[in-house]
């Protein structure tokens, strides 16, 4: 896994850019929300809520979904690079263009 490099001013601090066309996201997970929504920042932390529970797997792929619709990005450009039973994890985005990072604060 390629480590993390120096975050851009114009990234949010719990982003970071690997290369060209690839970014990390640092994430909070709360499964078994009412809804999906964002919910801040915890911890350095994009903090996501999701309306599934954490059982078989449920919850990351309602994260992944989720967090693929809000950035405008195709869910194939979206994985969980490690993380996946815990509620902490972080997330790969791969895509050809940069996603809208204002988005996730909307």
């Amino acid at each position: 896994m390629p480590t993390l490099t120096k975050n851009s001013p114009d990234l949010p601090p719990f982003i970071r850019q690997t290369g060209e066309k690839e970014w990390r996201i640092l994430v909070h997970v709360l499964p078994g929300a009412k809804k999906s929504e964002v919910s801040g920042i915890r911890n350095g932390r994009l903090c996501l809520r999701v309306a599934a529970p954490a059982v078989e797997n449920k919850a990351n792929k309602a994260l992944l979904a989720f967090a693929a619709d809000l950035l405008g990005i195709r869910h194939s450009a979206l994985s969980i690079a490690s993380g996946t039973n815990a509620r902490q994890k972080l997330l790969l985005v791969a895509a050809s263009d940069e996603p809208d990072w204002k988005l996730l604060s909307s």
